[in-house]
């Protein structure tokens, strides 16, 4: 039986190398330019700026307050150049500032990461409407309008959009039906864009990463404890389970830290010539033996090769 199983593992190792090689496809790797970041004051954000800095690129790191700007120096550990710059995704004379700011760089805008997210944990049946829109506004519409009005510098560039999406765009669970569907959303924009931007060469990524102690688990452990009575009434003993799932990643040793997983994965897809459609950081378990996790992230980049393989048979027909 174990034989059987054996082979059968191996046969998918080889089969998903063999498709991998085959369906890959290579994009221009800049070794200088300037990348924008968005919600980049702190978590995964302020993360992935300092590790692109350290790299050598320009990083324009957007900040929705002042006070973030003018801290932002001290608080980024890397010796690379980071400007932060005022960028609320939500207001579009935000977006066209930071867009003149970039055309302005001295160096060619090679990448945009839209990170900037805000949660949502609320039933759907009591959510206000006005906190979903909200909700859209930031993670989907924000992001949506900066990389319409960045393609033209990137199409100059052939350079790359990576997005921040997140499991919850892939798995919805309860009180998470606002910000799955965000990010679900996202999910087919960097899909559409992917297709149609392929003439030029400028890669798309998504990056999901499961529970990470960012600044938005701090968000959303508040938003469970902020709940009406009429909510509270239906939707209790949700409330309770979720209120202690929180509880128990808050345990030590139980939080993916921030932001190795993600640095890597955005890094990847920032500078590899061969960038995966999607990554999905610290879905391992940390107490997964490193070889297991080595095959079980292999077998999971099928799924990027199989999309380009679909793209390819979309041109086709």
């Amino acid at each position: 039986m174990l034989l059987k199983v054996a082979f059968v593992v191996l046969v998918v190792a080889i089969a998903a190398s063999g498709l991998h090689y085959l369906c890959r496809v290579e994009y221009p790797v800049h070794e200088r330019g300037c990348i924008l970041i968005t919600g980049a004051s702190s978590g995964i954000g302020k993360a992935a700026a300092s590790a692109l800095a350290q790299r050598g690129y320009i990083i324009y790191a957007g900040v929705r307050k002042i006070e973030n700007s003018d801290k932002a120096e001290k608080n980024y550990s890397s010796g690379g150049v980071i400007r932060p710059l005022i960028l609320d995704v939500t207001r579009s004379m935000d977006i066209d500032e930071a867009i003149k700011v970039m055309s302005a760089c001295e160096l060619p805008v090679i990448g945009v990461v839209n990170n900037a997210g805000v949660p949502a944990k609320n039933s759907l049946e009591t959510i206000p409407l006005a906190d979903v829109r909200q909700s859209f506004d930031v993670n989907f519409f924000g992001a949506l309008e900066l990389t319409q009005k960045i393609i033209p510098l990137l199409r100059k560039s052939q350079g790359r959009i990576i997005n921040i999406g997140s499991v919850s765009g892939i798995v919805t669970i309860p009180f998470s039906g606002t910000y799955s569907a965000t990010k679900y959303a996202l999910e087919a924009m960097s899909d559409a864009f992917r297709l149609e931007l392929a003439p030029w060469k400028i890669s798309v990524s998504m990056v999901n990463p499961g529970y990470v102690t960012t600044e938005i688990r701090s968000k959303t452990r508040s938003k469970l404890k902020d709940h009406s009575e009429h909510e509270k009434a239906l939707y209790g003993s949700t409330i309770k389970k979720l209120q202690a799932k929180e509880a128990k990643l808050l345990k030590p040793g139980s939080q993916s830290p921030c932001c190795e997983s993600t640095d890597a994965a955005i890094l990847h897809a920032m500078t590899n010539p061969y960038p995966l459609t999607r990554y999905y950081p610290a879905v391992v378990a940390k107490n997964v033996p490193a070889w297991a996790a080595e095959k079980f992230i292999k077998l999971i980049s099928i799924t990027p090769d199989l999309e380009r393989l679909g793209d390819f048979l979309k041109s086709k027909f």
